[in-house]
């Protein structure tokens, strides 16, 4: 399973990113999900602390209590995971040089006056290949849904119907 983290203050922005993350997910049958925060905040930072590794954060740059730069070095610095992937959106397009300067591998920066969708789509396909996610195969039985890794399944049987 791979957490998607997105943080950014701005609700209407933060909804379509969600939408985004959900309509590429739902294609690609892996299972996932989505953790949202509108601030660098508490809930925010035990997140991050608590993290194994398996989330991709989409971070905006500009927070009303801090900004996505200072979340982006605690993940890599205080934390030392520099296995998940980090995107920041702003619409600050100027600060791309700035963001790279600080060397925290960040995967990639996106204007909000760029075309999102597509971008976002593409640096998802990028994070799922560095963070070696997996297919799943996911059915319901008895009004629970059930998720399989493909690369565990050796071999499906049908009992037949009933």
């Amino acid at each position: 399973m791979v957490n998607f983290v997105v943080v950014g203050d701005n609700n209407l922005h933060r909804k379509k990113l969600i939408n985004i993350i959900i309509s590429k997910m739902m294609n690609n049958k892996i299972d996932f999900d989505i953790k949202e925060f509108s601030d660098y905040e508490k809930s925010l930072v035990k997140y991050i602390k608590n993290d194994k590794n398996r989330s991709i954060y989409i971070l905006d740059l500009e927070l009303p209590n801090g900004d996505g730069i200072e979340i982006a070095r605690m993940i890599r610095d205080e934390c030392n995971n520099w296995i998940s992937p980090i995107i920041i959106i702003t619409a600050h397009s100027s600060l791309y040089y700035e963001v790279y300067k600080q060397r925290l591998q960040v995967l990639d920066f996106i204007p909000k006056c760029s075309n999102i969708e597509k971008n976002l789509n593409e640096n998802i396909d990028i994070c799922l290949r560095m963070l070696n996610i997996d297919r799943v195969y996911r059915f319901i039985y008895k009004n629970i849904e059930y998720s399989i890794n493909l690369m565990d399944i050796n071999y499906i049987k049908r009992d037949g119907r009933g």
